[in-house]
């Protein structure tokens, strides 16, 4: 009878965590969606100055994603939750991976971000010069955002592994509403783009600014607020340099496969995007050409933006959401040799993540011309 207490105790704590963070991702989506919208009103959804922004604030998450998002997402927790069981609460080894971490997010950022104009040059195809220009600009005010999105990472798992799912979860909302400011403040100082259109001819520094810098600055944001719970645990981090003999070895050995499987993911997501930019700058030299009804036809990333949230929707709100929770138990269930808890744990979350998805991919694809529409 107590251990099906602790068993049933568990789960409703499992549950009730499930539901915070899928709570917090669901308003944050539902910001995302109010972004877009301010972004349309504020530039036009099939605009090529939309489309040459969206191009270029995707890169970082995408290429942090690609080049060490699988390790930070998947093979830390286990780690962490390994050196949580030190007399020291894990504050040691906390202390020196932050330390490595911070700085390879460093050099990476500063290196992506130094060859931005390959970076667009590798991810765009048939952009004009004056388009290519913009969006290099663009890529070097959203390229440093790659560092914030690695130490949120990094910070979410330290959370994560101490049982602090919900911070996370809802820190992205602040990030949102800071777009969302930034946006608004431009349509209240320059105009809609129904009343005075904003185009490659007349873009400056201000619009970069409030389009671009806000998006950077709400993801500065959305890294800093999440240092009040990192802070609350009084784990006592601090830099601490010697990386030697603390099993950050066993992290990089377990990341290869990891990184192989994330790299091909995130590559085929950028050839996408670099496809998507075809139809965008052939938009632009039609409407250079005159042929304003043929250009007005054609897609681009910003359709490829907002259809990628709807679909993600059900992934995001229900199946991360129970996942990132059930990991922690399955990690647990592991490191202890309880083969029967990873098999229930897993088999649970397999088969409710299952059943929430199937539903809700069978209700976006009924519902996929009504809410494009919208």
């Amino acid at each position: 009878m107590s251990e099906a207490k602790t068993t049933q105790s568990v789960q409703s704590g499992e549950a009730r965590s499930s539901a915070i963070m899928a709570a917090g991702t669901l308003v944050s989506r539902v910001l995302g969606f109010a972004k877009t919208w301010m972004l349309a009103a504020a530039l036009g959804l099939g605009s090529t100055v939309t489309d040459t922004f969206i191009n270029a604030n995707n890169l970082p998450n995408l290429i942090f994603l690609l080049v060490a998002g699988g390790v930070f997402n998947a093979v830390l927790v286990p780690q962490i939750i390994k050196a949580s069981k030190a007399p020291d609460r894990g504050a040691d080894y906390l202390s020196r991976l932050l330390t490595l971490a911070v700085l390879l997010l460093l050099a990476l950022t500063a290196l992506v971000t130094l060859a931005a104009p390959l970076v667009i040059e590798l991810t765009t195809q048939g952009y004009s010069e004056q388009q290519k220009a913009l969006a290099v600009t663009f890529a070097f005010w959203c390229l440093p955002q790659i560092f914030f999105y690695g130490l949120y990472a990094l910070l979410t798992q330290v959370l994560n592994a101490h049982g602090a799912f919900g911070p996370a979860m809802w820190a992205p909302i602040l990030n949102n509403l800071v777009a969302i400011a930034g946006l608004g403040m431009f349509i209240w100082l320059l105009g809609a783009n129904a009343t005075n259109p904003h185009t490659l001819d007349n873009w400056g520094p201000t619009q970069t600014f409030l389009v671009a810098g806000f998006s950077t600055i709400g993801v500065v944001a959305q890294t800093a607020i999440l240092m009040i719970p990192v802070l609350r645990l009084k784990l006592g981090l601090r830099p601490r340099f010697g990386w030697r003999g603390v099993g950050l070895g066993q992290a990089a050995k377990l990341s290869v496969w990891t990184l192989l499987t994330a790299a091909v993911g995130q590559l085929a997501f950028l050839y996408v995007m670099k496809v998507a930019t075809i139809p965008g700058a052939e938009r632009l030299r039609l409407a250079n050409a005159g042929e304003t009804t043929a250009a007005s036809t054609l897609p681009g990333n910003a359709i490829l933006e907002v259809a990628s949230q709807l679909y993600l929707l059900p992934h995001s709100i229900i199946a991360l959401s129970l996942a990132t929770v059930l990991f922690n138990r399955m990690t647990r269930a592991s490191q202890d040799g309880n083969k029967d808890e990873l098999r229930d744990a897993l088999s649970h979350g397999l088969r409710t993540m299952a059943v929430a998805t199937v539903f809700g991919a069978l209700a976006l694809f009924a519902l996929a011309g009504p809410l494009g529409m919208f």
